[in-house]
């Protein structure tokens, strides 16, 4: 899940809890998207119109890009490693 607070939680359902798993900082503005590509790399993306890409096996941060200047709020994955964004931007 994505949030207000600038970072993402990944959790696993266990016996019909939601049980954390891991916490990914890297955001400075609320998260409004989120996606996993085909590969498995989880993208997100930010009220300030950053996008960060994060390993699947660990959840480091791999890269952190501003393709918008206004929030993100849909990312979808194009298969073969690509994907695409959409924004608020002017």
């Amino acid at each position: 899940s994505g949030s207000n607070d600038k970072r993402i939680v990944v959790s696993f359902l266990f016996n019909k809890l939601l049980v954390p798993m891991a916490e990914l900082i890297g955001h400075d503005s609320p998260v409004f998207s989120l996606t996993e590509l085909e590969n498995g790399t989880l993208v997100s993306g930010d009220f300030m119109g950053f996008m960060i890409l994060w390993e699947e096996s660990n959840f480091n941060l791999i890269k952190k890009i501003r393709p918008h200047s206004r929030m993100i709020s849909k990312i979808a994955d194009l298969n073969d490693k690509k994907f695409a964004s959409c924004s608020f931007d002017s």
